[in-house]
């Protein structure tokens, strides 16, 4: 790509102009093999010290890694396990939550599933049931229905006249017919 906008610089009229253009492109390529060169150190760090079972410095490492790629739900995930095997659940939960917000944004319902099982493992929480439940209903598969079911049962406990989980719980029963 770079070599190419080069080629397309010399040949437009404004030169100048597209020349300072490509070299923002070169120094934008190096802050990124920068980055990703960063990132691996940091991985290999974080697997040594998971094997030697140093789980504060992984959670340090870790939170490294996501201020460099906030957009990696695996770097949120593993940091969220890790501060539960600290039996730091409070913190965990928040973190969880930031995997699952970015796996939506990827469009992978199926991961933000797993990622809300393991908040609602902790912690039975009525938005992240009622999404649990959206979801699971949305994918329709056999099973579906009665775990989207499951999960309404606290945010029906929680407010009885609470439309959305109504509506969902209709929907639950319609799809297990």
């Amino acid at each position: 790509r770079y070599r190419r906008l080069l080629e397309l610089s010399s040949a437009l009229p404004s030169r100048t102009r597209h020349i300072v253009a490509a070299d923002k492109v070169e120094v934008l390529r190096k802050e990124l093999a920068d980055n990703r060169a960063t990132l691996a150190h940091y991985d290999e760090a974080a697997v040594a010290l998971e094997r030697n079972r140093r789980d504060l410095d992984v959670a340090d490492v870790l939170g490294k890694m996501i201020g460099l790629e906030p957009d990696n739900p695996v770097f949120h995930a593993r940091r969220a396990e890790t501060l539960c095997r600290l039996g730091r659940v409070d913190e965990a939960l928040p973190v969880f939550r930031s995997a699952a917000a970015v796996l939506t944004e990827l469009e992978r319902p199926s991961d933000v599933l797993r990622v809300l099982e393991r908040i609602l493992h902790f912690r039975a929480d009525v938005e992240d049931s009622r999404v649990a439940a959206r979801l699971y209903l949305e994918r329709g598969a056999e099973q579906d229905p009665m775990r989207a079911l499951a999960k309404l049962q606290p945010c029906i406990a929680a407010d009885p006249e609470d439309l959305d989980a109504l509506l969902l719980l209709a929907r639950a029963f319609d799809a297990m017919k």
